[in-house]
């Protein structure tokens, strides 16, 4: 019998193996017929030169120049293919993107998760002028970025407005997001990060004396700050350099090598990352090295929910010299650290105190559990999926 398709549509980067793994399209293709749509140059054309998505070995992964190329291929396609986006259509492309599929009848579902802690679920609000004074700051120091977010926020109110519309067949949601009007059958799945747990991951051989640094990529690889074409705050080679010195000052304080969970977006080869001083560098390993870490270092990255499953202790720092800018940011990980009852330390300064890690607050890690990471604690996703997809 004819296998059932299924379309992902990807409006960013796609990471080739990583990504296939992540989505468990590997596991998807069991059941369907499975393709993925590579929309970056479409939804951020400014980005064609650097070509993030021109080549991949998967031949199931096709990468599109332009709209008229992707309609010519969608037009024949039939009606029972399921389109499945991988967020919500964030900017106008995208939302035309999405509308085009609706208007042609297909089946069509969006991702939504949110693996991140929200303020109004913690009841967590701001002084009213201290609110806006920071609202004109991240407006003055990133304007293109807030441009964006207003964008995201005019087109989440176009789906409240026209939900018949606009609303997906399904809703595949995880973490924080409550039921709303716009959505239509929701389907409930845990996070990427423990769906990733439920598989058979082959063992690390690695011993547990080392501490484990969860990398957010250091402005080194492509952030929302390359889709919003705008710079990052920080100076690349400058917060290098202090990252550095941080580490060395951690090492010789815990007598413990740091190694490196490296970020999705960078260099699966680089086996010793050369500007994070000749450390260890691990790519696709974060779950298995958080495993036996004593502890995990972090500025801020969802792959943290590693370590709150584990219950391992978490320090998050900064550099508040190179990051003040970044108004949004550091609140937001201040906020981050705060509700998990975590230390964070600026990078900046010295660091005298004997006691830089807080232990482990079981509360606070088993209600960001709940909330943000499991929704069944025995399926993964892709047999969700396959179960509720029809």
């Amino acid at each position: 019998m004819k296998k059932k398709k299924i379309i992902l549509i990807h409006f960013n980067r796609f990471l080739d193996k990583f990504d296939w793994q992540r989505y468990e399209l590997d596991l998807l293709s069991k059941k369907f017929a499975v393709e993925v749509h590579v929309l970056i140059n479409l939804v951020h054309p400014h980005l064609k030169d650097k070509r993030y998505s021109k080549y991949y070995n998967n031949k199931k992964v096709k990468v599109f120049d332009n709209l008229s190329e992707w309609k010519n291929k969608v037009k024949n396609y039939n009606k029972d293919y399921h389109f499945v986006f991988q967020t919500f259509p964030y900017n106008y492309t995208a939302l035309k993107i999405f509308h085009y599929i609706k208007s042609k009848s297909f089946k069509t579902s969006i991702i939504f998760i949110n693996n991140l802690p929200t303020y109004a679920d913690y009841g967590y609000k701001m002084n009213f002028f201290k609110n806006i004074y920071n609202k004109f700051l991240s407006i003055l120091f990133r304007p293109k970025h807030t441009l964006a977010i207003i964008n995201k926020n005019i087109i989440l109110n176009l789906f409240k407005l026209f939900p018949n519309k606009l609303s997906p067949d399904y809703s595949l949601v995880g973490g924080s997001i409550k039921k709303k009007e716009y959505f239509n059958k929701i389907v409930r799945i845990n996070s990427w990060d423990f769906s990733n747990t439920l598989r058979k991951n082959k063992v690390l051989k690695k011993n547990s004396n080392y501490i484990l640094y969860i990398s957010d990529g250091e402005t080194r690889y492509q952030s929302d700050s390359q889709l919003w074409n705008t710079k990052r705050v920080e100076n690349t080679n400058l917060y290098l350099k202090k990252l550095n010195n941080f580490f060395d000052k951690i090492e010789k304080k815990f007598n413990t090598k740091i190694v490196i969970a490296a970020h999705p977006r960078s260099y699966p080869s680089v086996k010793i990352d050369s500007h994070l001083g000749g450390r260890e560098n691990f790519y696709g390993k974060t779950y298995e090295l958080t495993k036996k870490a004593k502890f995990v270092i972090s500025r801020g990255s969802t792959a943290l929910s590693y370590a709150i499953m584990i219950k391992k202790p978490i320090l998050f720092f900064y550099s508040e010299s190179l990051q003040k800018k970044n108004i949004s940011g550091n609140r937001f990980e201040t906020f981050y650290s705060n509700i998990l009852n975590c230390n964070r330390l600026n990078i900046d300064d010295e660091f005298k105190k004997l006691d830089i890690i807080n232990p482990v607050d079981n509360n606070s890690y088993n209600f960001f559990i709940k909330n943000y990471i499991i929704s069944d604690k025995s399926i993964p996703n892709y047999k969700i999926i396959e179960k509720n997809l029809v």
